[in-house]
């Protein structure tokens, strides 16, 4: 079986439920933003991180705020905490 015949081929019931399951259910709306943040400190590392920041020519410590800054605003949309504001200033939105 080919690569073209697994994608246009109908999904299976299982596909199916999975792709009509709602996207949201209440309570999540600022859960995607915590992943920018969750990538700078899992998949990338903090050392990591540092070092891209440095390379394009930002102090290291600019990444910590960075980190920082995006975990408080995702924390603040998830509690509903001045969102207009945490939306306006949020880096992983733009």
């Amino acid at each position: 079986m080919s690569h073209t015949d697994l994608i246009l081929s109908p999904p299976s019931p299982h596909q199916r439920a999975i792709l009509n399951m709602p996207s949201c259910p209440s309570g999540c709306h600022g859960a995607p933003v915590p992943r920018p943040a969750w990538l700078k400190l899992v998949i990338f590392t903090r050392a990591g991180t540092v070092q891209f920041f440095e390379s394009i020519g930002f102090s290291g410590a600019f990444a910590y705020v960075v980190i920082a800054t995006e975990l408080a605003g995702s924390i603040a949309l998830i509690l509903g905490l001045q969102t207009r504001w945490v939306a306006l200033a949020s880096p992983a939105l733009w």
